[in-house]
């Protein structure tokens, strides 16, 4: 007889912790995507900032194209920092979730957010510059925190 008000107990109180967890994970969900929201305004409210100058001998030894192309990676690996701690908090919460309750909408949507969109010309021009000089340029004091690309672009007379 125990055995079964222990049996019967444990099978009413199952599905309530069930949907308790599966209402608690998607809350963390929901509060991490909150979270990445705000650091990603944070980040893109510092990343208005013009860079005055570059003084960096390879920067300099670069034709116009392949500085504008530097700049704008530089932006993005410098936003990518700055996210990159609640990006990983959000994207750990989104896999637990999944991983829960077998519901993947937030996981495809963040797969399909965060898919690679960049064309085949922008890559191959890419990786003709040393990355070596990238990542040293990238962890710069001028390049470390987000800037404006264009802004930066026009401000150094590479844009029209």
């Amino acid at each position: 007889m125990k055995l079964l008000v222990k049996f019967l107990v444990i099978s009413l109180l199952l599905p309530a912790y069930s949907y308790a967890s599966e209402n608690s994970n998607k809350q963390t969900v929901m509060d991490k995507f909150d979270q990445l929201n705000v650091q990603t305004d944070r980040c893109m409210n510092v990343g208005r900032r013009t860079v005055e100058q570059v003084n960096d001998n390879w920067f300099q030894s670069l034709e116009i194209q392949q500085k504008r192309l530097v700049l704008v990676e530089l932006r993005k690996k410098a936003l990518e920092r700055c996210v990159k701690d609640i990006e990983a908090e959000y994207t750990y919460a989104v896999f637990k979730y999944t991983a829960d309750t077998k519901d993947k909408t937030y996981l495809d949507a963040w797969l399909a957010l965060n898919e690679d969109k960049t064309s085949n010309a922008y890559r191959e021009a890419l990786n003709k510059l040393p990355s070596t000089e990238m990542k040293r340029l990238s962890e710069s004091v001028t390049f470390y925190y987000p800037f404006d690309s264009f802004r930066t672009s026009k401000h150094l007379g590479l844009e029209e």
